[in-house]
């Protein structure tokens, strides 16, 4: 793979409906060499002469290189496959352009700055490698017929992450299609997570940060063992390999389980270049987990070493003397999520103001109300509030709702009452602010403050009733 030549530097844009900066790079016309691929797609090179000048006066180009290219990065892989496109891009498809895409990325990050700046091409290069392992392993989960589990999960699944930390059943789609579905919101939202807003940056990371993909590493690693102990019977049925126990299945669980641990890999890798302890810990873990599972797919007790493999990955990460578990060496320093008797899958509790919530039962049948972005969206859904706000805008501010998030985005436009019976379990606490940016944490979320009451119940329970969508403010 091969990339074009850089020409003038690159202008800012603040895209229409983005919360934050999106830098894109304006890309040069195609070059009688041309550069593409047999099959077509190829990374062109944004503009960098303004930052290999600085980089040869000795002047730090980390933060601008790294935005500049990987937001260069994603405009690129979504000019080539629409991504938010139903019915779905074949799997195939995003995952080729995305690999050729990534391959191009790379090969130009180490071109133009593994000599002038080589601690800029090793953070491209862990960036490119996470965001192709995140879409493999949603392809190969997807292709098996298990619902996909990756870094956008809980916007994926419906409710829930998984039975084995869910409070609530993991909805069962019936047909391929929905695992195709599936899997190109979580491809779009990966490409959005990992190369527009990531959630753990190269610099500034908080700790809490950590414990949270952690705790979605677990819980990728959790549905795969309850699908091992349940085959055939949770999920989708057709085409899941995991239907029969044996060396075909173990194969599956192998494959998918390395494809995870080493997207986990590679993105706190980036995110603690300057956290040797971490980066030390992670890697450790991740290269044990693999290797057992790898070497017990012809065992007969395949299952078993699964769970001792991901126990010991739990011990050494989120245990209760994990790195980041209750008395671990970084964990101490994150307030942990609550004790409650149905804990939330972590993707909902994160979306509480510091992971924090209570479990409840409504004493009699209460009003709640929830916001859309259109009168012909669904009324269902998970995320609550008891307040009426006057405007869409208000709305949005104060329940954090992200704009950049599964196209169209949810303007709070329209509003749903919904009343919950007596006996009604949900989660309640504080909407949570939204943190965006590529390099570093956007250290003021002014137009994602959060704030406002949130409630979580869930939306596949049909004693709750939905009105139809009307006016916000109406």
């Amino acid at each position: 793979m091969t990339c074009s030549q850089p020409a003038t530097p690159a202008r800012n844009v603040r895209e229409r409906r983005k919360p934050r900066f999106r830098l894109i790079a304006r890309l040069e016309p195609l070059e009688g060499r041309a550069l593409l691929t047999a099959s077509g797609v190829t990374f062109y090179t944004p503009p960098l002469t303004d930052l290999l000048k600085a980089a040869r006066n000795r002047q730090s180009i980390l933060a601008a290189g790294f935005n500049r290219m990987v937001g260069s990065l994603r405009t690129q892989i979504e000019s080539q496959v629409n991504l938010a496109a139903y019915p779905a891009v074949p799997t195939g498809e995003v995952v080729r352009v995305v690999d050729q895409e990534v391959a191009g990325f790379e090969a130009a990050s180490r071109r133009y700055f593994a000599g002038p700046a080589p601690g800029l091409n090793r953070l491209l290069q862990l960036q490119g490698q996470s965001l192709r392992y995140e879409i493999r392993t949603a392809q190969v989960e997807s292709n098996d017929g298990l619902p996909v589990v990756g870094l956008a999960a809980g916007a994926t699944l419906s409710p829930y992450l998984g039975p084995s930390i869910s409070t609530f059943n993991v909805y069962a789609f019936n047909s391929r299609s929905g695992a195709a579905a599936e899997f190109q919101q979580s491809a779009f939202l990966s490409v959005q997570e990992l190369a527009l807003s990531r959630k753990l940056w190269p610099r500034g990371t908080p700790p809490e940060e950590y414990l949270i993909r952690s705790l979605q590493a677990q819980t990728g690693l959790n549905t795969m063992i309850h699908t091992m102990e349940n085959p055939g019977s949770v999920y989708y049925a057709a085409g899941n390999p995991f239907r029969t126990p044996g060396p075909g299945a173990n194969a599956a669980a192998a494959a998918v389980v390395t494809s995870m641990a080493r997207a986990f890999k590679f993105d706190m890798q980036l995110a603690t270049t300057q956290q040797p302890r971490i980066h030390r810990v992670v890697t450790n873990a991740t290269a044990r987990l693999v290797r057992r599972v790898n070497a017990a797919q012809s065992s007969g007790n395949f299952l078993g070493i699964l769970q001792g493999a991901a126990s010991q990955f739990d011990a050494a990460l989120v245990g209760r003397r994990g790195l980041f578990g209750p008395k671990g060496a970084f964990g101490r320093l994150v307030i942990q999520p609550p004790e409650v008797p149905n804990p939330l899958a972590v993707d909902y509790a994160n979306t509480f103001a510091e992971l924090q919530y209570t479990q409840e039962l409504t004493a009699t049948p209460t009003v709640f109300y929830r916001y859309v972005g259109s009168s012909t969206n669904s009324p269902q859904g998970v995320f609550l509030t008891p307040t009426k706000f006057q405007t869409g805008s208000q709305a949005v501010a104060a329940l954090a709702i992200d704009q950049s998030w599964f196209p169209p985005p949810n303007t709070a436009a329209y509003m749903v009452t919904v009343t919950l019976p007596a006996s009604t379990r949900n989660y309640v606490g504080l909407a949570g602010p939204f943190y965006g940016g590529i390099f570093r944490r956007n250290p003021n979320p002014a137009q994602y403050p959060g704030g406002a009451i949130q409630v979580v119940v869930n939306s596949q329970d049909r004693s709750i009733n939905y009105s139809t969508p009307q006016k916000t403010g109406t």
